[in-house]
């Protein structure tokens, strides 16, 4: 299995944070679940399996998988199950993209170009010139975020213990009104995004250095004690950060992660 990430061209860094590709080469007898970790920022992807179907798991329902998926920013956790050998390439736009995304037809409807040249190119750099190709020439109005929604993300993705209530205080407005504002730019609650950066940051310090406390991770991150870090983290992945770390088996920081203990069987699908 691999994973590269690669930045966008200059001119599309307002747009795009990073585009990434996930390649998995072996066939497995049973199926596993991959889950996408939650993050700031919507995101496509585009998958192509190369032995058996995709499904995807929602609400405890599995459905096959779309061969492009829109992943809107949620608290949860998206799942995929497969048996091997697919490959996925994902483009995880900034904070705020996805309103402007929703009223983009004509780059949705366009996808089929995209789509039809990440099925026939092995080469992923020449997949990511394509893309910066795609959304140079599709490109629509941006919706640049005003300050207070801008110094508001700063100061989360600096310091994810910094207290909310002190942000409205500080850029003098009301917790309400900051909320409203910060909402209508990214298209997610002030205290989720909050929630999403946080849990981000402590996977990564996680898979950085295992033989850290787990306690200290908590309190590095603004948590109270580790029953709240415990709870926020099993919200995010059904598992406890001890669960995690013994028996689950990281494909990447911060993307995605393995379930190795998975009892799925294709007939039960």
């Amino acid at each position: 299995m691999g994973y590269r990430e690669f930045l966008p061209a200059t001119s599309l860094q307002s747009l795009i944070h990073r585009y990434g590709l996930v390649e998995i080469e072996d066939v497995l007898r049973d199926p596993l679940k991959e889950k996408l970790v939650p993050s700031p920022g919507y995101c496509w992807l585009l998958t192509h399996h190369n032995h058996s179907p995709l499904f995807i798991e929602k609400a405890n329902l599995i459905s096959p998988l779309s061969p492009f998926l829109q992943i809107p920013q949620n608290n949860r956790a998206t799942t995929i199950i497969h048996s091997g050998a697919f490959r996925m390439f994902f483009i995880r736009f900034r904070p705020g993209i996805n309103l402007k995304i929703d009223n983009a037809g004509l780059l949705v409807s366009g996808l089929s170009e995209l789509y039809t040249h990440f099925t026939q190119t092995h080469s992923v750099e020449s997949m990511v010139q394509f893309a910066d190709s795609y959304f140079t020439q599709h490109k629509f109005a941006e919706n640049i975020p005003g300050n207070v929604a801008l110094e508001t993300i700063k100061r989360i993705h600096l310091d994810t213990a910094f207290p909310l209530r002190n942000l409205s205080r500080d850029l003098f407005f009301s917790p309400r009104h900051l909320r409203r504002v910060f909402s209508s730019y990214t298209g997610v609650p002030l205290k989720a995004y909050q929630q999403i950066v946080r849990f981000s940051h402590c996977i990564q310090q996680l898979e950085q250095k295992k033989d850290q406390r787990i306690l200290e991770v908590a309190f590095r991150n603004g948590f109270s004690d580790q029953t709240h870090f415990n709870k926020e983290f099993k919200h995010f992945t059904g598992l406890t950060p001890k669960q995690y770390l013994s028996g689950k088996y990281p494909l990447t920081t911060g993307l995605m992660w393995r379930d190795a203990e998975t009892d799925l069987k294709w007939e039960s699908l």
